[in-house]
């Protein structure tokens, strides 16, 4: 008799996944490269979303040129020789001009085959009639938006990785509600663009978000719900509505958002 073997068909898309918001990530590299290093082997998961990684983008025209850090930054040599070293993995960056914001993706580099399409906003196609609305445009300006080609988030705040087989992920750094009436109108519209992408999503479409949301939700997600209820930032409009005062991140209209 004869056998024959056949190699298992590659994996299609990550099965496990890490959230780190680094909070600037050259200081953390810095003062604790090996322990990130130790844990990542550890670990080994197939997709790692980092968020504010606080990096500028390379400087010029380039139409790609968030996708790498400017060379003259004072942490670029760090993160070069550090994690963008990482074996096994392809680092992916979306970085604003400041040092600002910004996130990444590190995917293990078996899965990069399997990657379809990276963006850098949300799809227009889903966000238009929001933005529009915010704008105050009619219908006519919503479609002529969504018609225009999708440009990057320019506080490079979203990185939506899609896989071949449709499974998408997509990355997350979401603005602070902050404490005055222009930061809750931002907030307010991301939100509300984000409602509309994730409900435009078919419902069978195997989807994870990741990141941080910049919210917390329910009591239990904070460790004194009643101090924060209280808290009032430094330049905080004097009298905020009802449901936009306490901690930004805790008051009653992100709660009631991100529970929509």
């Amino acid at each position: 008799s004869s056998s024959s073997s056949s190699s298992a068909p590659p994996q299609p898309h990550p099965l496990t996944f890490m959230s780190w918001n680094a909070n600037g990530i050259g200081p953390r590299l810095n003062k604790n490269w090996p322990d990130i290093k130790a844990m990542i082997e550890r670990e080994q998961p197939d997709l790692i979303a980092l968020q504010e990684v606080r990096l500028p983008c390379k400087k010029g025209a380039d139409r790609n040129r968030r996708r790498a850090v400017d060379q003259n930054d004072k942490d670029y040599s760090l993160v070069y020789n550090t994690i963008m070293q990482t074996p096994g993995y392809d680092l992916v960056f979306s970085l604003a001009d400041k040092r600002n914001a910004g996130t990444a993706i590190m995917l293990k580099l078996s899965l990069k085959e399997q990657v379809k399409s990276v963006r850098f906003s949300l799809p227009r196609a889903a966000t238009a009639g929001v933005a529009a609305g915010a704008a105050g445009a009619g219908a006519a300006g919503a479609a002529g938006a969504a018609a225009q080609q999708d440009e990057d988030d320019e506080e490079s705040r979203i990185i939506l990785m899609e896989f071949k087989d449709g499974f998408q992920v997509l990355n997350t750094y979401v603005p602070n509600h902050g404490c005055t009436s222009s930061s809750f109108a931002r907030r307010a519209t991301w939100d509300a663009q984000m409602l509309s992408f994730l409900r435009a999503l078919p419902p069978s479409l195997p989807f994870v978000w990741l990141g941080d949301m910049n919210v917390s939700h329910l009591d239990h997600d904070v460790s004194d719900p009643a101090f924060f209820t209280k808290q009032k930032a430094p330049g905080a409009d004097p009298n905020p509505p009802p449901d936009h005062r306490g901690q930004p991140g805790w008051t009653d209209i992100e709660r009631r958002r991100f529970g929509e």
